[in-house]
Order: C-alpha cells, then structure tokens, then sequence
C-alpha cells in the first residue's frame, strides 16, 4: 500500500522550521530542534483539517524530546494518503530532510487515517519504522466491504481506493501495528492484517480506537513515543503501551468470531469464543462484557440478576419531565439523533421522586430484520428474588408497551428484553457497529 506513484523532484530550500508549509492536499509542519540524533514523522488522524497544528495528537509529547526532529503532517483533502496533488513533493521534502542530518533513527507515527499515510511512507522512507495506531488494512470498499475506511467521501468522489491492501515494504521487525478492542471494525482490520500475515502486530484492552487519546489517559503516550524516537526496540515500545501480542487466536479475534457466530444465531459455537476471550482478559476489556450482554439476550429468558451484574455494559441516563430521570444499562445504550438504541436486555431504573406507583408507557421499534434466529416479542420485566417476572408485553413488536410499577423511595427497575439483534456492520458489511434491539422513539413516566 503506497502513495500516488509520481517521480518525486528534489526541493530547494529544505521547508523552514516553525512554519506551515503546503504541498497540494498535504501539510507539513517541522519541529527542528539543534544537535537532535533522531527524526520522527507523526501523521494525524481524521480531526478537522481547518484546526490549527495545537491539536495534534502528538505535538505535545514530541515537544518535549531534547533530541527529536519532528514533522507533522496532514492530509487536508482527507483522502487517505491516496491525493496525488503535492504526494511527490511532500515525498521529495521527507527523504530531504531525513538525509540532511545522520539521524540515528527515523520513525513514522501515524493514528487511523495517519496510521494509514505512515503505511504508504513506509516504502518511501525504507530507513524509517512504522508505528500506525488502528491502521485501516484497505481501501478498498468495494472487495473488503464499506466498513473498511469510516470517512469515504474523498474515496467515493474519486472512485478509489482499489488495489489498496496493505503491503509489507523492508524488514518485518520495523512493523509495530496496534489496534484497540472496543470495536469490531478495529478488530477486522486486525484480522486482515493477521490473516495477510502481517508482523508486529498488537491488540490493547478496554482501548477505543483513538489510541493517542487512549494511551494520554493512562499515561503512557509520552513513554511510548520517547521509546520510539529514540530507537528502541519495537517490542519495548509495544510493552510500554500495555499491548497484547496479536496472533491467530488472541481474544479479540474470538470476540470477533462471536459476534459473526452471534448474528449467524450459531450460539453454541459462539459460547465457545467467548469463554476463550474471558479466560484471557475478562473484566478488563469492556466491549467483551458487552458481548456477553448480546449473548445473554438472545437466549429466550433472562439470565439471573447476579449475571448481568458482574459484566461491564454501557450506560446512558436521561431526564424527563416533572424531576423523573431514566438510567439505562445495557450491551448498547446510546442516544442518536431523536432515538436511543439499545440492545437485546436493557435494564432500566426509573426515579420520580414522591411517588409510590408510576405507569411507563414506551415504544421500542424493533429493527428491520433481526438476525438468525431472532424473535420479535418485547417483554418488561420485574427483579423477584434472584431473578425477574414478567410484567407485560407489547401487542406487535412496533406498537408500545404500557407497564404499571410501585416505586420504593421513588425508584423501580425495570428489565426490557427482545432476543434478536441488527446492526449494519453484521449484516450489510458497513461501519455502523451498533448491535441494536430497540429503537426507543417515544418515552412516559407519570405516577400511577
């Protein structure tokens, strides 16, 4: 996978120090600090091309190596490396700086869509080593599916992006490829690289796909960024990142594998992934107890209470009207425009202060089409003892469903449960992830 195939002309003078400079779609701006002994190229993300450099993921900790060079670059048009206006330009400045100096090593950094430009130098930079943070492994929408690159537009306007695979350019051991397992288009790109037998690749718990971000808040950015400016060896780096050795059985792959078995309605098989993923980092990777939420729905009973207390899910808490408030828990549980989308169990906890009974009156649409094996019926239920009762159930999976609640001190739960699941990623091969259930539209708590 490289950049536009132009034949790069030599630039004169080197791009100044502490100055934006433009190469057609790209940007470059260059840290230059006295005697530095190591050059790092740091790429951006996705962001917003009109912010300035203050930004970027990586300046701050770039800045404060006495003895790194840096150089951060943007691809303005967002095309993912794939612009040919100014790539042989920016190429030709790059391979100028990096041979006005003896460097004693040269690094490319990149996140997502930087990640992916860190790739394409690779070949241009053979000196260089790669560290790409949630690399996408292609463009290529139209072989590998649409959930491969999440910003298409430059792509779709340009019809690109074939021929795009990633590809291995020099010595493997240059290669530090990291992903996060929070989600599953994170772990597919992961797959394809495994599958294509890529070296130097890792897997993160509990880590979202912007791993800058990640590793900032655990305070290992500036660690692993030091490591790598100044040579150290790639699996050094990759410790100091807390980061899992990826192979063809690590447990997020088997998360992956479950969630594919999970909408195939193969759940035995599915059980199987899971338990191996739990076995390996349980608790310490959210979206897997997540998982489990998914899986437990789907089976046409609730588990116990004491289950889905001990598995992390998410949250989402509302207010309505007259001091009454709504917390959600659930394997999804998120507010997109108008609607909240939750999964196949979703607990809910109602509050309306001074009241001893209330009626919930909701409408919860059930997606289009569910996956293998998926019914349609939603059934509220009560906790009794370690487990629940049921309470109502609506007359069609569209229409809404009426509950009548006494409250204690003014709160009740209430557990929600439709065992089937959609989501665009699972069934139509694109980047909307949401494994979703109920699509709660209209929403009323009053005292009974």
């Amino acid at each position: 996978m490289n950049g536009p195939a132009l034949p790069p002309p030599l630039p004169s003078p080197l791009p100044p120090p502490g100055e934006v400079t433009a190469f057609g779609a790209y940007e470059m701006l260059r840290l230059h600090r006295p005697g530095a002994r190591h050059l790092v190229v740091a790429l951006t993300g996705l962001g917003d091309a009109s912010r300035p450099y203050a930004g970027f993921e990586f300046q701050s900790s770039l800045q404060d190596l006495p003895e790194v060079d840096a150089v951060l670059l943007r691809d303005t048009s967002r095309s993912w490396w794939l612009n040919p206006e100014g790539w042989a330009e920016l190429v030709a400045a790059l391979r100028a700086l990096a041979a006005a100096r003896p460097y004693a090593s040269i690094s490319l950094l990149g996140l997502s869509l930087g990640a992916r430009g860190a790739l394409a130098l690779a070949g241009e930079l053979p000196q260089a080593r790669v560290l790409a943070l949630s690399p996408p492994y292609t463009l290529d929408r139209a072989r590998h599916g649409r959930w491969v690159v999440r910003h298409a537009r430059w792509l779709e306007a340009h019809a690109a992006g074939a021929g795009s695979d990633s590809r291995l350019v020099g010595d493997p051991a240059r290669y530090l490829l990291a992903f996060g397992d929070d989600e599953p288009i994170d772990l597919a790109s992961l797959a394809l690289f495994e599958a294509a037998g890529w070296p130097g690749l890792f897997l993160l718990p509990g880590a979202l796909h912007n791993l800058a971000r990640v590793l900032k808040e655990r305070r290992r950015l500036g660690r692993v960024i030091a490591l790598l400016a100044s040579g150290a060896p790639m699996p050094a780096v990759a410790a100091a990142m807390g980061a899992l050795a990826a192979h063809p059985h690590v447990y997020g792959l088997r998360m992956l594998a479950a969630r594919r078995l999970l909408f195939q309605g193969e759940l035995r098989a599915a059980d199987e992934a899971l338990e191996e993923a739990w076995a390996v980092v349980g608790a310490q990777s959210p979206r897997l107890g997540r998982l489990l939420w998914l899986r437990h729905g789907l089976d046409p009973a609730p588990p116990p209470r004491a289950v889905l207390e001990a598995l992390p899910c998410a949250t989402l808490d509302m207010t309505l009207e007259g001091g009454a408030s709504l917390s959600f828990r659930s394997s999804e549980a998120v507010r997109v425009p108008g609607p909240v989308l939750l999964g196949p169990l979703a607990l809910l906890r109602l509050r309306l202060p001074g009241a001893t009974r209330a009626v919930l009156t909701l409408r919860a649409e059930a997606p289009p089409r569910l996956n293998a094996g998926g019914a349609t019926p939603l059934t509220a239920f009560r906790p009794e003892g370690a487990g629940w009762r049921p309470l109502a159930q609506s007359p069609a999976p569209q229409q809404p469903l009426r509950v009548e609640l006494p409250l204690e001190e003014g709160e009740a739960e209430l557990l929600l449960h439709r065992p089937g699941f959609f989501s665009g990623f699972d069934a139509e091969g694109t980047a909307d992830q949401f494994a979703w259930a109920m699509r709660l539209r209209e929403l009323a708590l009053a005292p009974g």
